[in-house]
């Protein structure tokens, strides 16, 4: 038996989600503020409903309180960067993946990396090698299956 959520719900759990995945506020990234960090947790909070939820634009502008063509900006916006930037990378394979939506363990991890007191790209490289831990992980209870 499959549970269907509401559209209200489905943009609590992508809520809920993308602020732990980036570690800005839910209200900070649902508010108007400008400060990056917020602004980038909202252009993930598009593209996560739009990849997983499979919203339309303009549902997902209705949601955010912007229109489609900001929408638009912020799924290509997160591609386009993904390609160059290692953290955007991790955070898209993530949504992509649903790697922290199963695991609560990673949650933790992720959240013990992002909070260490230690640089940008130390944290970066620990992230992505604690995605490719646990992909590697899942792949071989696959196999096992």
């Amino acid at each position: 038996m499959e549970i269907v959520l509401t559209k209200k719900q489905e943009l609590e759990y992508g809520l809920d989600f993308i602020s732990e995945l980036v570690g800005v506020a839910s209200i900070d990234i649902m508010g108007k503020t400008r400060l990056r960090d917020a602004v980038v947790g909202r252009h993930f909070l598009r593209y996560y409903l739009k990849k997983k939820c499979y919203f339309s634009y303009s549902e997902i502008g209705r949601m955010t309180n912007c229109n489609h063509a900001t929408v638009i900006h912020s799924v290509k916006y997160i591609e386009d960067c993904a390609e160059y930037d290692k953290l955007y990378r991790l955070y898209k394979d993530s949504i992509d993946r649903g790697v922290l939506k199963t695991n609560s363990n990673i949650r933790v991890g992720i959240s013990r990396i992002l909070n260490a007191r230690r640089s940008n790209e130390f944290k970066c490289n620990a992230l992505i090698a604690l995605l490719n831990e646990t992909v590697s992980e899942r792949a071989k209870e696959q196999g096992s299956l």
